[in-house]
């Protein structure tokens, strides 16, 4: 899973290494969702492709 850094931090399993504000953290769903508990990272979400549109309450059928 991948997510964007809002506050940088120091990589768990390498402590020399920095994750930087505004660089992409790549990690396991579950670090991913302890960092954004934390504050340190938010997940975007998927744009849609051009053309498709998600069915929602409002498609029609």
């Amino acid at each position: 899973m991948k997510a964007i850094v809002v506050k940088s931090f120091r990589d768990k399993s390498d402590q020399n290494k920095t994750i930087v504000k505004g660089s992409f953290y790549e990690a396991s769903e579950e670090r991913i969702k302890e960092l954004v508990s934390l504050g340190y990272v938010k997940v975007e979400e998927k744009k849609q492709e051009d053309g498709k549109k998600k069915a929602g309450k409002n498609a029609k059928a």
